[in-house]
């Protein structure tokens, strides 16, 4: 069935309830979570599913979106890197990266979606291997394919939202994600939209946070 619109309900499942809770833990205490839903990588540190990680992340950046918010386009990506992508930003813009832990991960998306910061557009790369944050500010251009994806929406759609949709399709990609006003919060795997069920993105908060 394809993907008629945007997505109408906000509510948390079990799922997303698991990953909240690892969230909570990161934030706090650095404790083991769920194992049903992590792996470890090559130094023992805990690394969450793509689509638990988005969706986690995902919610706390919608929970303190603020005025100035300017949405997000990530890219979750099996390395090597093999993208179709060029950096919009000079490199000293985009320092201090890979951005490994989830809280660290959540400060930064902050920062990428303020409409003010010089380093708000384009896509933020993952590594689907560490959930790290790797790149940020890259110009994403995926090749049209002769045969469009029939889950583009019955509505107008945004050039976010269509590279999003044809970069899943690629191989090096497992999924893409969007947090935005119109969208909400979307993960697309090989052009299959699944609504991630965070919190209300319904108003901004009054706190303006810094764009860095």
């Amino acid at each position: 069935m394809g993907y008629t619109g945007p997505p109408e309900s906000r509510t948390i499942d079990s799922r997303g309830q698991a990953a909240e809770r690892l969230f909570d833990a990161l934030n706090q205490t650095q404790t083991t979570m769920q194992p049903d839903i992590l792996a470890k990588d090559s130094q023992d540190r805990v690394v969450v599913s793509p689509v638990d990680w988005l969706t986690s992340v995902l919610r706390e950046v919608a929970s303190h979106r603020t005025s100035r918010f300017a949405g997000l386009g990530l890219v979750v990506y099996k390395p090597p890197m093999d993208l179709p992508v060029t950096p919009l930003v000079p490199a000293d813009l985009s320092r201090d990266l890979p951005c490994v832990e989830m809280v660290d991960s959540v400060r930064l998306l902050r920062r990428l979606s303020d409409a003010q910061s010089p380093i708000h557009d384009g896509f933020h790369l993952i590594d689907a291997t560490t959930m790290a944050i790797t790149h940020v500010c890259h110009f994403f251009a995926p090749p049209i394919p002769s045969k469009l994806p029939p889950s583009i929406p019955n509505y107008a759609v945004g050039a976010r939202f269509m590279a999003a949709l044809l970069g899943s399709l690629l191989p090096s990609v497992v999924m893409t994600g969007i947090l935005g006003e119109r969208e909400g919060a979307i993960a697309i795997e090989r052009g299959v939209i699944r609504p991630l069920k965070v919190t209300s993105t319904s108003s901004p908060t009054t706190s303006e946070h810094v764009a860095q």
